[in-house]
């Protein structure tokens, strides 16, 4: 049997209202050269019937199902199945526009992209923004890492796998995975390890993607609305840009990168301190003392400069002294005034508390 040129990963947790809706948009893809890998994540509702239902009536279907272990292991599961040339990831409440597959693989049929991008439509929730693009067609990686660090809108495309198209050969000699214990940014994580192998990287400018946002009512996933240990991640992710670009930036883009880089981190620390009790006081102090003794710091606080005049003085100070005991203590102060301005803090909720106290 031919092997599909493209294998589509989506992983499956109790989306039995939106998960037929996602697999036809598949089904009835312009381009058919596919393999369709449903990963079913232990899911308590029908989801798993479902599945099974599809795998029936089309040939070019693939189910496994495994006890409830989190999207990165689900992702990395159909990783280990996947025989395709390239790699498409699908989230299972999303739909792909009838053309997504053939607009994407049909770039490469000229010219051999490491990478492919499509635009992103964003439906069904309010924010400042509902499509996603970058600013250019072409891109080394050099220049996408810049843009991703700078531009709030590629920052956003380029932090979910969705509406993608990644080459098989490169994950799999590479052993590019899903980061299995982040509770939420394994995305922007494995985009940032494959970028690294990558030279070229191009955006069809089309929409291939429809992106649907709920609100908290009307889809439960295993996650609550916010990630305490986000600034983990984005110190992880930040790392991985500053490995691409570092002396390859001019000055003035230089600055820009590490200003951001320096304010983008300062946010997640003050939200991490917000909810402490979430990540454990003890905990926090060491993920601290590890950030202030970074190579990475300590390039980035030699440029920095306050874009703004509510942001803090005492915070990058502390950062560029190395002292992750005052450090603590300047975003204790700052907290205050994040609770203030955050009500949400007094309602979060998380189904990881019980795992991730002390």
């Amino acid at each position: 049997m031919k092997e599909p040129l493209i294998s589509i990963i989506v992983p499956i947790y109790n989306v039995e209202k939106y998960i037929k809706r996602c697999v036809d948009s598949i089904l009835v893809q312009s381009y058919e050269d596919i393999e369709i890998i449903l990963v079913n994540d232990g899911s308590t509702d029908t989801s798993g019937s479902i599945c099974d239902y599809f795998a029936k009536i089309d040939s070019r279907m693939k189910v496994i199902h495994q006890n409830n272990r989190g999207v990165s292991v689900a992702r990395n599961a159909g990783l280990d199945k996947a025989v395709g040339k390239y790699v498409a990831f699908v989230d299972s409440d999303d739909v792909l526009p009838k053309n997504a597959l053939e607009t994407l693989v049909g770039v490469n049929c000229d010219k051999q992209f490491d990478m492919v991008i499509g635009d992103c439509n964003i439906i069904g929730h309010n924010l400042n923004f509902s499509y996603l693009s970058t600013e250019k067609s072409e891109y080394s990686k050099v220049d996408l890492c810049y843009e991703i660090m700078t531009n709030q809108i590629v920052r956003w495309l380029m932090s979910a796998v969705w509406g993608k198209l990644f080459v098989n050969s490169i994950i799999k000699k590479q052993n590019i995975r899903f980061d299995e214990t982040l509770i939420n940014g394994e995305d922007g994580i494995f985009i940032m390890d494959y970028i690294t192998h990558t030279r070229m990287i191009f955006n069809v400018k089309t929409l291939v993607y429809n992106l649907y946002r709920y609100k908290e009512e009307e889809r439960i996933s295993a996650v609550s609305a916010f990630y305490y240990d986000f600034f983990r991640f984005h110190f992880m992710h930040s790392e991985r840009l500053w490995s691409v670009v570092k002396d390859k930036l001019s000055s003035a883009k230089r600055e820009i990168f590490y200003c951001k880089l320096t304010d983008f981190l300062i946010i997640y620390l003050v939200r991490a301190m917000a909810y402490e009790k979430f990540i454990g006081k003890k905990k926090l102090k060491i993920a601290l003392k590890s950030i202030v003794q970074s190579d990475m710091i300590k390039t980035a606080t030699i440029f920095y400069q306050r874009t703004n005049p509510s942001y803090s003085r005492l915070i990058p100070r502390c950062l560029k002294l190395k002292n992750s005991y005052l450090l603590y203590f300047a975003l204790k102060l700052r907290v205050n005034k994040y609770n203030q301005t955050h009500e949400r803090a007094k309602l979060i909720k998380s189904v990881f508390r019980e795992n991730n106290n002390g």
